[in-house]
């Protein structure tokens, strides 16, 4: 079995950051801010689940009933469900029953962490060249 280095979780990291970039760029020609195009069948989930995650990400909470109220405005009711649910299992959101609250899920936490320390690292580094040129 062979050794994870810190660079293979940094290349990974990279590789994701990338990934999610084209998924994002995908999903925005397809959604919009503002009177979201919002297609029906698996593509709504992946609409859904892109802006569930970014509103966890900017807000830190959102409300489920808003969101799911929405979602039958539009007809959408099913994707909304599906990604939710998706979003769940996988432990990306969690849901807090207090409050009636969609919350960042553990997975979530845990990637924004790597992320941060990856790009910690990266002006770090970029720091130490800078330095080592002027010398």
């Amino acid at each position: 079995m062979t050794e994870i280095t810190k660079k293979d979780v940094l290349d990974n990291l990279g590789l994701i950051k990338k990934i999610l970039e084209n998924i994002e760029s995908y999903i925005k020609e397809k959604v919009h801010e503002h009177g979201e195009v919002i297609e029906k069948g698996i593509n709504g989930v992946i609409d859904y689940i892109y802006i569930i995650l970014k509103e966890i990400i900017n807000a830190q909470v959102i409300s489920y009933g808003t969101i799911l109220e929405d979602a039958k405005k539009k007809g959408l009711e099913k994707e909304f469900r599906v990604a939710y649910k998706i979003l769940k299992s996988t432990k990306f959101i969690d849901y807090d029953t207090e409050n009636k609250f969609i919350v960042m899920g553990e997975k979530t936490k845990y990637l924004i962490k790597l992320y941060n320390n990856y790009e910690s690292e990266q002006k770090k580094k970029m720091f130490k060249a800078i330095i080592k040129k002027k010398i």
